[in-house]
């Protein structure tokens, strides 16, 4: 029993991304579970690094579905950074304003230890 109906549009296209060469290869497909149309893109680096991601706006290019990838990445890495080595989550503060300022340091000591490294 098949779960997914074949796409109509199949395609793979090479780009440069930050400095690398990126293989994007993307088909849309319809799964019986899911309502809407998703796009599947598999994108491969050089190094043969290979990630696979899931969109349910198919009029994305595989270009963006990437880009917004890689955005929301970083800012991934920043949480997890700045729980780990600046106690984000550890603050313990009471009031609203004095979360604030605490959030505020530890951006300021993230984006310095980044600087550094």
């Amino acid at each position: 029993m098949s779960h997914h109906q074949d796409s109509v549009r199949d395609f793979s296209e090479e780009v440069i991304i930050r400095d690398k060469t990126v293989r994007l290869h993307q088909r849309v497909v319809r799964l019986k579970s899911v309502r809407v149309p998703l796009k599947i893109v598999v994108a491969e680096l050089d190094d043969g690094r290979r990630t696979t991601l899931i969109s349910s706006d198919t009029e994305l290019s595989s270009e963006d579905i990437f880009l917004y990838y890689l955005h929301r990445w970083s800012i991934e890495s920043y949480f997890k950074t700045a729980k780990q080595h600046f106690s984000l989550g550890k603050a313990g503060l009471s009031t609203e304003d004095a979360q604030k300022h605490w959030i505020i340091l530890v951006i300021l000591a993230y984006l310095i230890f980044n600087y550094l490294q």
